[in-house]
């Protein structure tokens, strides 16, 4: 739950998705990529998303809500 990362500053991570795909940190607002870039973050109801600033992810990217998903955490820091 989204309340389980506020306890730290900086978490390095990776979320693995579709084919090998990646995103290595998490971040709480679209605008800290830059257009077009993979992110995910948290959204306002405390569910992950994984999307693309700027555009639709589930057609760039292939994603479905059915997809799996799996976070390695590497680090945290508090």
């Amino acid at each position: 739950h989204i309340s389980e990362f506020n306890k730290f500053e900086y978490i390095e991570l990776k979320i693995h998705y579709r084919r090998k795909e990646q995103i290595s940190r998490l971040v709480k607002y679209y605008s800290q990529v830059h257009e077009g870039d993979d992110l995910a973050r948290f959204n306002d109801a405390g569910y992950l998303e994984i999307c693309m600033r700027g555009d639709n992810a589930a057609l760039r990217m292939g994603i479905k809500v059915t997809d799996t998903v799996v976070m390695e955490f590497l680090q945290a820091f508090s």
